[in-house]
């Protein structure tokens, strides 16, 4: 799927890729600067619980982790549940189904576009609590919830956020090629109305 017309096409793959640092997945997610205490215990607390995919960049016990594009859509999924009071063990497996939706995404969709387009305004619905913690239920909603919905569930907005952060995934992505010399330098042009060009300025 093609984010920017300077980066290679996305694949499911390379949203499985483990490379960007706490700094930048955390930048990523939009949930705060990974040097804040409190984001910083967030980050470790959910990878050291499985909740957010990594790898150890060596095998010293101190290596850095490395994360992905689909460790940050997790972590800000997580992030924005537990914001509503919940658990992390409540929040995983709404995390999960929205990496599996973006991964099926990125492999189903020609651009930003066409995922926004079919996917943009996908909801995923929740409520309840199994034993073990988890969402009693947990569905995709067959068609875009505005109202009239019970306060016993919640409707989290899974589909604007992937559309979301692959397209801002197409920067940081941008810049880790160039560091590898697997990009070249992509000059930012501002077209006549003020907008990007490659964002649809003329």
């Amino acid at each position: 799927m093609y984010i920017a017309s300077y980066t290679p096409k996305l694949t499911p793959e390379e949203a499985q890729r483990f490379w960007m640092t706490p700094v930048e997945v955390c930048r990523l997610a939009a949930v705060g600067e990974a040097s804040d205490p409190k984001v910083k215990k967030l980050l470790n607390t959910l990878s050291d619980r499985g909740h957010v995919p990594f790898v150890k960049s060596g095998a010293a016990k101190t290596a850095p982790r490395l994360y992905s594009l689909v460790s940050a859509a997790m972590l800000r999924t997580i992030w924005d549940v537990i914001e509503d009071g919940r658990t992390y063990r409540y929040a995983e497996p709404v995390a999960q189904a929205v990496a599996d939706a973006l991964l099926k995404g990125v492999a189903r969709f020609e651009d930003l576009i066409a995922m926004d387009v079919n996917m943009g305004n996908a909801q995923i619905i929740f409520a309840g609590m199994k034993d073990d913690g988890t969402p009693r239920t947990l569905r995709w909603a067959q068609k875009t919830i505005s109202g009239g919905l019970s306060m016993a569930f919640s409707v989290y907005e899974a589909g604007y956020l992937i559309q979301r952060i692959c397209g801002i995934y197409a920067d940081f992505w941008a810049d880790d090629l160039k560091a590898r010399n697997l990009l070249d330098e992509v000059p930012f042009e501002i077209g006549l109305d003020g907008w990007p060009v490659e964002e649809g300025g003329v």
